[in-house]
């Protein structure tokens, strides 16, 4: 995130901010290490580059064919 997101606004909009850099960085750690993922990336601010502290995380992921059923089951987990 940027240094002017990280540290304008509201304290509740910096910690929110704090919450969801720390989430992006459990989700990409999650993405590497799971196999039946082919490709992942951020679209919208983070995609461009010009998120701020009100950025929603817009993340697209691909997995393998045979893989789908599986992945879509375990959804809650990324989803919850």
């Amino acid at each position: 995130m940027t240094e002017a997101g990280r540290d304008d606004g509201p304290a509740f909009l910096v910690e929110l901010a704090r919450q969801r850099d720390d989430l992006l960085v459990r989700v990409e750690d999650a993405l590497r290490s799971d196999e039946r993922v082919v490709a992942a990336w951020l679209a919208g601010s983070f995609g461009r580059g010009t998120e701020d502290a009100w950025s929603d995380l817009d993340l697209h992921v691909v997995v393998r064919d045979d893989a789908l059923a599986g992945w879509l089951g375990a959804r809650e987990r990324w989803c919850g």
